[in-house]
């Protein structure tokens, strides 16, 4: 089974955990959805920068202005991404 972190990163290197577990990822646009083992969703607004099966790693770059829209089926809202630390 292939579970992976997905990690955002900006554009000075920083890295913050998004998610653990992530068993499955669909992208609209510069929406991104992370699935994690229990089902539960993260949808964050982002550029999907890279995903490693071996190392078990997903990178997400913010977009401008990005922001968390709801975090799992409870549609429980959860702000990551804070307005400093948007990609200019």
């Amino acid at each position: 089974m292939c579970l992976s972190t997905a990690w955002k990163l900006d554009s000075l290197g920083e890295k913050e955990m998004l998610g653990e577990y992530i068993s499955g990822v669909s992208v609209a646009g510069d929406t991104i959805t992370l699935t994690d083992l229990m089902g539960n969703e993260t949808i964050v607004k982002g550029i999907l920068r890279g995903v490693d099966l071996i190392k078990n790693f997903i990178t997400i770059t913010p977009v401008e202005n990005g922001a968390v829209f709801g975090t799992g089926k409870s549609s429980q809202v959860t702000n990551i991404f804070s307005e400093k630390e948007h990609v200019s």
